[in-house]
């Protein structure tokens, strides 16, 4: 598996994984400017190779390609998780696959709905996805729709991208309940998890939450 660089969410999911498989996990640095976790530590048991040691952010993307080409003929992994399909980095590990005979699985939680989408554009995408990967991990059933149209056949796909462990959060909630003074969480909120960032659209948020408080709505926005 290669990411970006791995946060707490990602090494989460790493732990569950490396439970039922031996997993390598790549990261392209160990700090992402736009994330703002900073460096984070690997689960115990959990290999991690940590490829360049600074940000992404500036570096060409053809160094980076080669780098994860190199570090993927070293470890010679069985499968490779491709994070999606956009990029030099991310292409040059299904083409890695596709060179070595190795599964290649996307994992992808974009929809159609997503974004204006182009008839070229998209004709061209599933000849690239259907010819680079066999299966596909992912988000819910219109990410699976997506990747159907992209070339993955429906019943080669898997549903259990972005998995959340709901007992974590729901111990977690009753730990803070517990000492709900302390913690000044009182009575109902609404509650944001997320970076600030331009995708996110966090504009509509805080314009919805304008028309909630006019409308009468009295809970907190954290």
């Amino acid at each position: 598996m290669v990411w970006a660089s791995f946060g707490p969410y990602h090494y989460a999911r790493l732990r569950a994984l490396n439970e039922v498989f031996d997993v390598t996990a790549i990261q392209l640095t160990d700090r992402e400017d736009g994330r703002g976790w900073g460096e984070t530590g690997a689960p115990i048991g959990v290999r991690v190779r940590t490829l360049l040691g600074e940000s992404v952010e500036g570096r060409s993307e053809r160094g980076v390609a080669g780098a994860v080409w190199r570090a993927l003929d070293e470890w010679r992994p069985d499968a490779v998780l491709v994070p999606g399909y956009s990029g030099l980095a991310v292409l040059a590990m299904a083409v890695w696959a596709k060179w070595r005979r190795v599964p290649a699985v996307m994992m992808n939680e974009s929809t159609r709905e997503d974004r204006s989408r182009s008839g070229w554009k998209e004709w061209a995408k599933r000849q690239l996805v259907k010819n680079l990967f066999r299966c596909a991990v992912v988000g819910g059933v219109r990410s699976a729709e997506y990747a159907v149209a992209l070339g993955i056949p429906r019943a080669h796909l898997g549903y259990c991208h972005n998995v959340v462990d709901n007992r974590h959060f729901a111990e977690g909630c009753e730990r803070i309940r517990e000492r709900a003074a302390r913690a000044k969480l009182r009575g109902k909120y609404l509650l944001y998890v997320g970076r600030l960032s331009a995708e996110k659209n966090l504009d509509r948020l805080i314009e919805a939450y304008a028309r909630f408080s006019k409308a009468g709505g009295n809970w907190g926005l954290k």
